[in-house]
């Protein structure tokens, strides 16, 4: 997934995450229809899919769908997905369907943003494989659904293609999703600040993003001059970033939750490089995710 987006606390501006996820951990199974089957496991050759089998006839109304669920606190804003979908399947008033929705599984121009139906543009001999965009912004969930169209009553039962009526395939998936909560710095404490600091004093505290992607990093100015940039816990890997989106900024991470959401911070300040009398300090939180000003990383305290 991807997480884009770069708050700063002391503003409390919006934080907008790009996830990158290629293994869609929350993505979840839908209700199945007559023969349909699923899997959300996935590995390097082997997609996640949905599918209509063809071992019984299928209703109209039948259908297998996968649905992606951002986490609490974010919408769902856009993306990228690479997929592959077959609606080989027909009856007497039936087609075979293969349909992405966002942000709710409606049969409308308003949710659904790409479809292959068997006979009907624009999937040339019904099928379909290639990476698509996410319409921007529509919030909601994704949807990737198998399934058999038309007149109650008919069914589909004719045309199969490698033992389904309908398949969706989803081989990797990119989402952005944005995220408004504010990340912070509190409890303050340490020998940095008492009046008479010297030498190597430390500065305590705690860096908080809740409801967000994570503290991604935290920096510290005292008087403009930068003393600590850094992510303070990389969560056993998960909030390093794997690459950077090309068309956002945003930094990518293979998992929607990929930093910690509170993280004590203790910095240790060599105070001879500062001058004597009172200073200002300026810790800043980014809470993961775009660099500069794309990603939430924990900004200053």
């Amino acid at each position: 997934m991807l997480h884009r987006s770069k708050r700063q606390a002391e503003t409390a501006k919006k934080v907008e995450v790009f996830v990158n996820k290629r293994r869609m951990d929350e993505l979840r199974r839908g209700g199945p229809g007559d023969g349909s089957n699923n899997s959300t496991n996935c590995a390097p050759g082997s997609p996640m899919f949905a599918l209509l089998s063809s071992d019984v006839t299928a209703p109209v109304g039948a259908g297998e769908t996968l649905q992606y669920t951002p986490p609490a606190g974010s919408t769902l804003a856009g993306g990228r997905i690479e997929v592959t979908l077959t609606a080989d399947g027909y009856g007497q008033d039936a087609n075979a369907t293969a349909v992405l929705y966002t942000p709710t599984p409606a049969y409308d121009a308003g949710d659904v943003f790409y479809q292959c139906a068997n006979g009907q543009p624009p999937c040339p001999a019904n099928q379909f494989t290639g990476i698509l965009s996410l319409p921007a912004d529509r919030g909601g969930d994704l949807y990737l659904s198998a399934g058999c169209g038309g007149n109650t009553g008919q069914y589909c039962n004719q045309g199969a293609n490698n033992g389904a009526w309908s398949l969706v395939q989803l081989w990797w998936t990119d989402l952005l999703l944005n995220n408004t909560a504010a990340p912070a710095g509190s409890g303050f404490s340490g020998p940095l600040l008492s009046a008479n600091a010297h030498g190597t004093a430390d500065l305590a505290f705690t860096a908080t993003d809740p409801n967000g992607p994570g503290v991604y990093t935290v920096a510290i100015d005292i008087d403009g001059q930068p003393i600590y940039d850094t992510t303070p816990n990389t969560n056993q890997g998960t909030c390093d970033p794997v690459a950077t989106d090309a068309t956002t900024g945003a930094l990518m991470f293979d998992n929607q939750q990929p930093c910690p959401q509170t993280e004590t911070v203790d910095v240790p300040v060599d105070t001879t490089t500062l001058a004597d009398g009172q200073h200002g300090r300026r810790p800043k939180q980014l809470d993961r995710a775009r660099p500069n000003d794309h990603h939430a990383q924990p900004p200053h305290p």
